[in-house]
């Protein structure tokens, strides 16, 4: 499940505008405006959020506030939870009950200050730079039906001043202060990586074909975290203890990239950390 909670914080980060349907019994019929903002915390497993949600120009409240929404989207206990707070006091906290390599889907289990729903369901489609949003719920008296659907894009709200650091626990982890990876401006910097295997532990170095492969499986890791892969890659670094291993290590090398190549440096160095005998950074643009 905290695999399933990064490829959340990794999807669902940024802020997505568009235009939406409401229809329930409870409500008029109407277009409205919709915009949803996820803010993950790099510290920690969670994820906050805000929803607002308003009448479209041009209808019969145009511009009118529907409602506003609040909440976090949180792993614990190997669970993921959604818990949310709407202006009025509404309050519904919800569980992740299904989810694909696109969609997620929230099932209520307790909804508070709300006399006429009694479930609730949320469901986010995300493939890509759009996202498709539904709110499910049903009253006393009424079968499950939809309420709200909207269709929204991302926006690019990040300056290229802004940085975020990648984490995956799929690649080796910092030896000191750097983080494995940095996306600024669409554009990923991943730093050189080793040949530990983390589902071991163990740092190859008795064999560099099999210490190339581990290196070069954590830079796909780490991309694929960012969500791009060898094809994003523009630039690698290559640093070889002993330029012996170059011809072994180019095949190995060879059977991850496609042309056309990225570009490239390969330099023999005097020493490399763990006394690795080969260390692979990487440049990519999403």
């Amino acid at each position: 499940m905290k695999e399933i909670f990064l490829k959340m914080k990794r999807q669902f980060a940024g802020k997505w505008t568009g235009e939406g349907f409401a229809k329930f019994p409870t409500i008029d019929s109407t277009a409205y405006t919709e915009e949803l903002e996820f803010i993950p915390d790099e510290d920690k497993d969670a994820i906050f959020y805000r929803q607002k949600t308003w009448y479209k120009n041009g209808t019969h409240k145009s511009g009118h506030t529907v409602f506003w929404d609040t909440g976090f989207i949180v792993l614990k206990e190997d669970k993921i939870f959604l818990n949310s707070s709407q202006a009025g006091g509404r309050m519904e906290s919800l569980e992740l009950a299904e989810y694909g390599e696109n969609t997620f889907t929230f099932n209520s289990f307790a909804i508070l200050n709300d006399p006429k729903s009694i479930i609730s369901q949320r469901v986010f489609t995300i493939p890509g730079e759009s996202l498709h949003y539904e709110l499910n719920m049903a009253i006393h008296g009424a079968d499950f039906q939809n309420h709200l659907k909207a269709d929204l894009k991302k926006e690019n709200t990040f300056s290229k001043s802004v940085k975020r650091a990648i984490v995956t626990s799929h690649a080796a982890f910092p030896l000191a202060r750097y983080s494995q990876a940095i996306i600024s401006d669409n554009t990923i910097y991943v730093s050189a990586q080793l040949g530990q295997n983390m589902s071991t532990g163990e740092i190859i170095t008795n064999n560099i074909e099999a210490e190339t492969a581990q290196v070069m499986e954590n830079i796909k890791a780490i991309l694929a975290e960012a969500g791009a892969n060898f094809n994003n890659v523009v630039k690698m670094s290559i640093f070889l203890k002993d330029m012996q291993n170059y011809e072994k290590m180019n095949r190995v090398y060879g059977a991850y990239v496609t042309e056309p190549y990225p570009a490239r440096e390969t330099i023999e160095v005097s020493a490399l950390p763990k006394n690795v005998n080969i260390e692979i950074a990487a440049i990519a643009v999403k």
